[in-house]
């Protein structure tokens, strides 16, 4: 009897541990899903140079931050070899969107990059701008006017505010005032009245005006 009792109770603990390892293989595929949004991948002469590309990265989105108010994703380098030696590629959500050749040395591949990095920024902010990055703004906002982001969240979805918030961007307008820009947008949602709303690029266009 006891033996028996060995038997089943090992067949438990084996199937338990298998039915563990395969929620941690869900998991593992799970997590490589969430690729990075903005990667350099570089040839084997710029990885040489890698200290100087995390500073002109750093030194960028801090600028960029001080300057509009958007954090620009973090942006992860990576060396490929099966690029050329003096060559970069920026891809945003795994594809290719700029790819460069530079002179390998401190000055030329600093100015390459910032010059890439102020490009990604103007003509990819749809992509790079996250609905997590949204929330964000918002869990900033709520803390000190959940009433602000209450009347707002009635009208507008997060698809919405997120677009508004990225036209602003794009009419070089800074978001940096976060707070006051939400105030304003709760103002013009409850001036337009109750049973409507006002549209999502009008109410941009009367936020940029006040900006």
């Amino acid at each position: 009897m006891k033996d028996w009792l060995k038997k089943i109770l090992k067949k438990e603990e084996e199937f338990q541990e298998n039915e563990q390892n395969v929620f941690e293989k869900i998991d593992e595929m799970f997590e490589s899903l969430d690729s990075d949004i903005i990667t350099l991948s570089v040839g084997e002469d710029l990885v040489n140079l890698k200290s100087i590309l995390i500073s002109t990265i750093d030194k960028y989105r801090e600028e960029l931050k001080n300057s509009s108010g958007f954090i620009l994703p973090p942006v992860h380098i990576l060396q490929n070899d099966s690029l050329q030696e003096n060559e970069f590629v920026i891809k945003i959500r795994e594809k290719d969107v700029l790819q460069k050749f530079v002179v390998p040395n401190q000055d030329e591949t600093s100015k390459e990059l910032q010059e890439s990095l102020e490009t990604i920024y103007s003509s990819h902010l749809d992509e790079i701008f996250t609905y997590e990055t949204t929330e964000k703004y918002i869990n900033i906002v709520q803390k000190k006017h959940i009433w602000t982001i209450w009347n707002i969240s009635l009208f507008y979805s997060i698809t919405e505010i997120r677009e508004v918030l990225i036209q602003l961007l794009k009419s070089k307008k800074s978001i940096k005032n976060i707070n006051y820009i939400f105030e304003k947008f709760a103002d013009y949602t409850l001036d337009f009245g109750c049973c409507s709303r006002m549209p999502v690029n009008k109410l941009a266009n009367k936020l940029s005006s006040i900006l």
